[in-house]
């Protein structure tokens, strides 16, 4: 007959088993199954603290996982193509505004969805200057190689997306940029800069700025700076100060050039001119003392001044022979002089350089002045 030994799980699952019926006492029967059951009671111990340990790593794997699995919304993603792409706008500045033409979209960043063949890409934050961008082309290849911009940026491509990094600059109140339509001189305070177009940098409180264009009225204004970020700049003059891409403009309008066509002494210091530019006239008054010039309309001069309009003689020619004035003479060899008038030893003379030069004599202190 086999022998048949005993399994003990038969006796934990309810199997009709028991132990052999042998002379054992009863205590001797118990230990068995204290030590049986504190067996399998430790190896289940031993688990659990292997599971305890594993926890915290398991925790940390899932949390990479999620992070590392990129968010999608599969409702948002072009199909094809022909679908569109993404676009994603970020800059250096937070909260500055994104605008498509003049559609505000977003703030940085933000993501959209491109389906047109054109879009202008504003980015705006007040005390920045405003960057602007075009992009053209329904697909990511076209978008990417029209894209253009005079600002700083970053582009990067991704699958099927673009993600632009914009570069936002501060505005500088310090610094203004000058343009004309041709090239024109720029003096400041009396010191020569260079020519526009051309950034200047302005000093505490008053900047006195000239530009001269060749054969175009000379462009005279101040602006007013007081040296501090938040103060407000004031230009004194017809010239209007403007923000641009390029930070604070100011657009130089110059009119077509004036020549003298008659004068006369109003007074002992004073003189005043009758110039035309071809279409209209004006009258310039020159003081003698202080070297102040200022233009006034027609309807300004008194009554008595106006008769010189009537005056039909020709002053443009030089009455005075400067052979008589010998001094003088040498120093007018290099001016090409339009008019000259003369009166009690002070003589105003009008020259041609870029523009019509008003000059100053005096006979006694023997000074040649260019007031203008």
């Amino acid at each position: 007959m086999k022998k048949k030994y005993l399994n003990f799980n038969d006796l934990f699952e309810g199997g009709g088993l028991s132990l052999p019926d042998i002379p054992v006492q009863l205590e001797t029967k118990k230990r068995i199954l204290h030590n049986i059951l504190s067996s399998t009671q430790k190896k289940n111990n031993r688990i659990n603290n292997y599971l305890q340990l594993l926890k915290p790593a398991l925790f940390a794997a899932c949390i990479l996982l999620i992070l590392g699995f990129p968010i999608v919304n599969y409702n948002l993603i072009p199909q094809s193509i022909n679908d569109g792409y993404y676009l994603t706008v970020e800059a250096n500045v937070e909260g500055a505004e994104v605008y498509f033409g003049k559609e505000k979209i977003d703030v940085v960043p933000t993501t959209q969805k491109i389906q047109t063949d054109n879009v202008e890409i504003r980015v705006v934050k007040e005390g920045f200057l405003e960057w602007k961008g075009r992009i053209k082309g329904e697909v990511l290849e076209e978008a990417l190689n029209s894209f253009f911009s005079t600002g700083k940026y970053r582009l990067f491509k991704g699958h099927n997306s673009i993600k632009l990094i914009v570069q936002l600059e501060e505005i500088l109140k310090n610094t203004i940029y000058l343009q004309s339509q041709e090239r024109a001189k720029v003096i400041l305070n009396g010191k020569f800069l260079g020519e526009t177009p051309l950034y200047i940098e302005l000093q505490p409180k008053i900047n006195k700025i000239e530009v001269i264009q060749p054969l175009k009225e000379k462009v005279t204004f101040d602006i007013v700076y007081e040296g501090k970020p938040q103060d407000k700049l004031t230009v004194l003059g017809r010239q209007e100060l403007q923000l641009t891409e390029s930070g604070y403009t100011i657009y130089i309008q110059s009119e077509e050039l004036y020549f003298p066509i008659k004068g006369m002494w109003l007074e002992e210091k004073e003189y005043l001119l009758l110039e035309s530019n071809g279409k209209e006239q004006r009258i310039k008054s020159i003081d003698l003392r202080t070297r102040d010039i200022s233009v006034k309309e027609l309807t300004e001069i008194e009554e008595r001044i106006i008769e010189i309009l009537k005056d039909d003689k020709d002053y443009l020619e030089v009455i005075i022979d400067l052979k008589d004035y010998p001094l003088l003479e040498d120093l007018l060899v290099d001016l090409n002089i339009l008019y000259l008038d003369e009166r009690e030893n002070h003589f105003i003379i009008f020259a041609l350089d870029d523009y019509v030069n008003i000059w100053l004599y005096s006979l006694e202190e023997e000074i040649l002045q260019k007031i203008y």
